[in-house]
């Protein structure tokens, strides 16, 4: 499995979003089985509406994540690049 498939398996999973629920964090997936009382009242509120919507990174990541997440993802659907070879690219950018 591709290192970033492992990554958004992980974040796109119910346990991440547990965890996240927990420290009153935003996450992109539904939770189950969360104490509600380690939760902020509008964390609550928060994570009853998220049970009604499907998985969304947007809550996730800030703007600058998601761009750099987003920037390269069509290419690799489409076989124009490999995920290594972005990583690659976006490794030079940033030196």
């Amino acid at each position: 499995m591709l290192i970033i498939e492992k990554f958004f398996k992980a974040i796109g999973s119910s346990e991440f979003a547990n965890i996240q629920a927990e420290n009153n964090g935003t996450h992109a997936y539904q939770t189950s089985n969360v104490a509600t009382s380690k939760i902020t009242p509008l964390m609550n509120e928060y994570n009853k509406m998220m049970e009604t919507v499907p998985m969304n990174l947007a809550v996730t990541f800030s703007p600058a994540v998601l761009d750099v997440m987003y920037s390269g993802l069509q290419e690799i659907i489409i076989e124009v690049i490999t995920p290594n070879e972005l990583a690659q690219k976006k490794l030079q950018k940033s030196v």
